[in-house]
């Protein structure tokens, strides 16, 4: 069965930080034997330098020079769909002209705002003038929103649910977007994503500042309990030091929700593995 990291950024995703090549080193000295690479597509996105995506023929060249370079490890392409409903068209056009093995629905602007944000930055803070209340609940009505507005074929896992909560304001013990946040909302969400077939990310960059991953613990459980079948799995790592984080903590916290199966991709056809105990 796969140990495999499914959600990796090299240099060529605008804010990736590490090359293929530096990445699968990574991944064979965390243990790891399959890593799928999901550099960002963010169309629209309004900071500068965001809307610029990954030149997908350079990266096919890395790609294929680390598969003759790393022999042992299964190295999979994918991209993380960063949506914007205002460029549904461009995003589809663009998806069709390279195909991959994998597709991860993400979704990092909540009414055409990022919440991730630093002091200094030319725009106001999403959470700014919102309760956590608010800014966790528009979140989540945002997230159902898109879900409906994308046919299944077109992804294979819904990436970081709970992204609003990554660089929240909050203190870490009350940071994670939880189920009882929103939970007709995030029911709805997570029913569409179960009767689709399709696999909720595990990511675990949330562990690095809280004690969740994102998705947090509740919200999985209740993916399982509303009939999700499969998850997967990804650091989210954007620098070598962090690929195959937590891995091993994930896979147990599905096991402790009552998943038994992971998907892997290959031509964007969907590989269950059983979890291991």
């Amino acid at each position: 069965m796969p140990y495999a990291d499914y959600h990796i950024h090299s240099n060529h995703s605008m804010d990736g930080r590490q090359t293929i090549a530096e990445a699968c080193r990574a991944a064979l000295a965390a243990g790891l034997d399959e890593v799928c690479f999901t550099d960002h597509i963010e169309f629209g996105h309004p900071d500068p330098g965001t809307d610029v995506p990954p030149d997908m023929d350079a990266r096919a060249r890395d790609l294929e020079a680390a598969r003759a370079a790393f022999p042992q490890l299964t190295i999979r392409s994918g991209v993380e769909i960063g949506d914007n409903p205002a460029c549904h068209d461009r995003i589809r056009a663009w998806l069709k002209q390279y195909p991959v093995d994998f597709l991860l629905l993400s979704m990092h602007l909540i009414d055409g705002v990022d919440p991730y944000y630093e002091p200094g930055m030319a725009r106001e803070s999403y959470f700014a003038g919102k309760t956590r209340a608010q800014a966790y609940r528009l979140y989540a009505e945002c997230r159902v929103r898109q879900l409906q507005s994308w046919r299944p074929e077109e992804y294979d896992s819904l990436a970081h649910f709970g992204f609003v909560c990554k660089f929240a304001p909050y203190p870490p013990q009350t940071r994670p977007f939880v189920w009882q946040d929103a939970p007709d909302e995030i029911d709805a969400a997570l029913a569409i994503l179960a009767q689709s077939g399709k696999a909720l990310e595990i990511n675990t960059s949330g562990w690095k500042a809280t004690a969740e991953p994102i998705a947090s613990e509740s919200i999985v459980r209740r993916f399982r309990e509303l009939g999700g079948e499969f998850v997967t799995f990804g650091s989210d790592s954007h620098t070598a030091d962090y690929v195959g984080f937590r891995l091993a903590q994930a896979r147990a916290l599905a096991r402790r929700c009552g998943f038994r199966y992971a998907i892997t991709a290959e031509k964007r056809e969907a590989r269950p593995y059983a979890i291991p105990d």
